[in-house]
C-alpha cells in the first residue's frame, strides 16, 4: 500500500510538469482543469499516504482502538481541498469567458495530454496489483480517481479539438466549468463518508443483516440484540448481545462464542468483535 502510495505522488508531480507546459503553450481553460486536478491529486495523494501511515500504526495506550479514524480526518480535509479547486477554476473559466481568451496550439498540449494518460495507465496497472494482493480501500478509491484522470484528459483533447481546429471556443470554456462543478459535487461524497466514519455512523443495512445471519446459523443462538456497529479506517467494530439456550454450561457458551467470532472474521477479515451473552428467560 505504501509503495503504491509513493508511486501516485511522484507520477502526480511528473504530470503536474507536464500539465503546466501544456497550459503554457495552449492557454485551454480544460488543460487548466486538468493542472488543478492534478494539484489536487497531489494533496490527496500526499494526505491519504500519511493517512494509511497513520491508519496502519497499531492500537497503543492513548488509543486503544487503533489510529484508523485517521483516514477519516485526511479525507475531509481531501474534501476542502477539492472544493476549493473546484471555487477557482469555475472562476478562472469565468475570467477566460470575459477576455475572451482561447486555445492557441492544438498539437502541443495534445502531445503532452497524451502522455499523461499512458503515465497514468501505467499507474492504474500498478494499483490493480497491489488491490489483488491487499484489497485495500484507500488504494481501490485512488485507483478509481486516476481511471476517471484518463477520461478527463481525452475529454480535453476532444476539447482542444474542438476549439482550435473547428473554431468551436465557447467549449473550452464550458469544459472547465463542467470539471469545476464535477470537483464540488465529489466534495459532498468524500466528506459525508468521512463525517459518517467520525461520527461512528452505523454500517449499512446489508452488512448488519448479514452479521445476523451468520450468528443466527449456530446451534442454540435465540436471538440476536443490541446489535451495533462502526468503522475505523479499515478496521469494522461490532459489538451485540447474544440470547442462547439457558441449558448451556458457560463453557459450552463461551465455545459457541468463539466460534462465531471466527465465523465472523473470516467474513469480515478485518474487524473487533465484543459479544455479550445473555440465557433465555423464556
Amino acid at each position: 500500500m505504501l509503495k503504491a502510495g509513493y508511486a501516485s505522488i511522484g507520477l502526480t508531480v511528473v504530470l503536474l510538469v507536464l500539465k503546466w507546459i501544456a497550459f503554457i503553450m495552449t492557454n485551454s481553460v480544460a488543460v487548466l482543469s486538468t493542472l488543478f486536478d492534478s494539484v489536487q491529486d497531489l494533496m490527496t495523494s500526499g494526505i491519504n499516504l500519511l493517512a494509511i501511515r497513520q491508519s496502519i500504526v497499531p492500537a497503543d495506550k492513548q488509543h486503544r482502538f487503533g489510529h484508523g479514524k485517521a483516514q477519516a480526518v485526511g479525507g475531509l480535509f481531501q474534501a476542502i481541498v477539492i472544493f476549493v479547486s473546484g471555487v477557482i477554476l469555475i472562476y478562472q473559466s469565468c475570467l477566460h469567458w470575459k477576455n475572451h481568451d482561447t486555445p492557441d496550439v492544438f498539437s502541443y498540449g495534445t502531445v503532452l495530454l497524451l502522455i499523461s494518460i499512458v503515465l497514468t495507465f501505467i499507474l492504474l496497472r500498478f494499483q490493480k496489483y497491489v488491490v489483488a494482493k491487499t484489497d485495500s480501500i484507500s488504494i481501490r478509491a485512488d485507483m478509481a480517481h486516476y481511471a476517471g484522470d484518463i477520461w478527463m484528459n481525452t475529454g480535453v483533447i476532444v476539447s482542444l479539438f474542438f476549439s482550435t481546429v473547428l473554431k468551436i471556443q465557447w467549449l473550452d470554456i464550458l469544459f472547465g466549468i463542467g470539471v469545476g462543478l464535477y470537483l464540488i459535487k465529489t466534495t459532498y461524497h468524500i466528506a459525508m463518508v468521512a463525517i459518517g466514519i467520525l461520527m461512528d455512523t452505523e454500517m449499512p443495512l446489508h452488512i448488519r443483516y448479514k452479521i445476523k445471519a451468520i450468528v443466527m446459523t449456530f446451534d442454540n443462538v435465540i436471538k440476536v440484540k443490541d446489535l451495533k456497529t462502526r468503522q475505523s479506517g479499515t478496521c469494522l467494530f461490532i459489538q451485540m448481545t447474544i440470547v442462547m439456550n439457558k441449558d448451556l454450561t458457560l463453557s459450552q457458551a463461551h465455545q459457541i462464542s468463539d466460534e462465531i467470532e471466527s465465523e465472523l472474521h473470516h467474513t469480515f477479515s478485518d474487524c473487533e468483535i465484543i459479544i455479550h451473552l445473555e440465557p433465555d428467560s423464556k
